[in-house]
């Protein structure tokens, strides 16, 4: 890029793009929009490499960008804005080796051979067609009316003055007794498995579930997209919950949709790939201090 070679970036080698093993159902690597940078001018991607803050603020500023994960940045771009993605460092590696970059754009490959004999690369983004672009006016969903137009009935009953007064009285009252000594039946609250994916669940994402069989069937319980958003099924409906607190290097994620908190706690992980981990762990749903449901979990995390 015109940008890297002005700040002196003259050569990258890229590692992978579609060649590049994944557990991720919506890879963009399988795709060809994503790929990983391991050295630049010739060394080895790190946090001490100069060029990679350089290279990674360049990738902040290319329109289209949508993961930017490196020893310095590790950020997914949002509608408005970019966001930490703490899974992206969490994994085995924590991308502290290599730059992976996924965009919803065209990634062109021009490869030169210079001097010396080493390989330069240059990338060539373009923004893909608007046609790509889908309308927002179908996320809207529907919401339920009746209960703001409920019709009210008036229920008239004759009784004669004298005789059926006091009897009207005290039945109201015998019933209104009774239902003071009947314990209200709790609504019970599930989570349950699920298949189908959420369009934001697309680029690095984990996929966790309830035992071995579900996952050979890909029934989720858990499934998120290395940032702040994850979904889980309560009661037989796809919800989305947003990550609002995790400390790095911890192991507790906590989510909050409004009405629901779920924590997620990883007690196992181990490298799978170089982007990747399996991982075991507790998912548990609740609803202020009150546990709804706690189920141990396997599955991977992958880009």
């Amino acid at each position: 890029m015109e940008k890297a070679y002005a700040q002196g970036i003259t050569s990258i080698n890229i590692s992978s793009t579609t060649n590049h093993p994944s557990n991720a159902k919506r890879s963009a690597h399988t795709v060809g929009r994503a790929f990983d940078i391991n050295v630049i001018n010739g060394i080895h991607v790190s946090k001490t490499n100069p060029y990679v803050d350089v290279m990674q603020n360049i990738i902040l500023n290319t329109p289209g960008w949508m993961e930017d994960y490196g020893p310095l940045i590790i950020e997914r771009m949002y509608p408005d804005g970019p966001v930490l993605a703490p899974w992206a460092r969490d994994i085995p590696g924590g991308h502290d080796d290599h730059i992976h970059v996924y965009g919803t754009l065209e990634i062109k490959i021009n490869i030169y051979i210079i001097m010396n004999k080493l390989i330069s690369i240059l990338l060539v983004l373009s923004l893909m067609s608007c046609n790509n672009k889908t309308s927002s006016n179908n996320d809207k969903e529907g919401t339920a009316s009746n209960s703001e137009a409920q019709q009210k009935t008036k229920i008239i009953t004759k009784v004669d003055s004298n005789s059926n007064k006091n009897l009207s009285l005290d039945s109201a009252k015998n019933l209104k007794e009774k239902n003071a000594e009947q314990p209200k039946e709790a609504v019970k609250v599930s989570l349950d498995a699920f298949s189908d994916l959420p369009k934001e669940i697309e680029g690095c994402s984990c996929y966790f579930y309830l035992s071995k069989k579900d996952k050979k069937e890909e029934k989720n319980i858990f499934v998120n997209d290395f940032a702040k958003t994850a979904f889980v099924s309560i009661n037989g409906k796809v919800e989305k919950f947003i990550l609002k607190e995790h400390q790095e290097g911890s192991n507790i994620y906590l989510y909050s949709n409004g009405a629901y908190d779920l924590k997620t706690k990883i007690t196992k992980k181990e490298s799978d790939g170089a982007e990747g981990a399996i991982e075991e762990g507790i998912l548990t749903l609740m609803k202020g201090s009150d546990i709804l449901f706690e189920k141990n979990f396997i599955g991977s995390c992958s880009c």
